[in-house]
């Protein structure tokens, strides 16, 4: 499962993501911050320091047979890593 992302950086140099493609695992332990796991409070406080946020998105929905249903946020994760 691919959760929204909250990547922050104040000087917008670096994505907080590998190039590579990540095992769901793997993103999770690479994250700093995944919105989804902080409380408001955090992600407040964390707005202090920086504006920046980016969120991947896509649809989950069925794709046929062969592909997993989050495939399209899978997409957007990867290709935000690889921007």
């Amino acid at each position: 499962m691919f959760y929204p992302v909250l990547v922050l950086d104040k000087t917008a140099e670096s994505i907080i993501v590998s190039k590579e493609s990540l095992t769901d695992e793997e993103l999770l332990m690479d994250m700093k911050y995944i919105l989804a796991k902080m409380t408001w409070p955090e992600v407040e406080e964390l707005l202090k320091e920086t504006d920046i946020a980016l969120v991947p998105v896509g649809s989950t929905e069925q794709h046929g047979p062969a592909l997993p249903v989050d495939n399209d946020a899978y997409i957007a994760l990867n290709a935000m890593a690889a921007s």
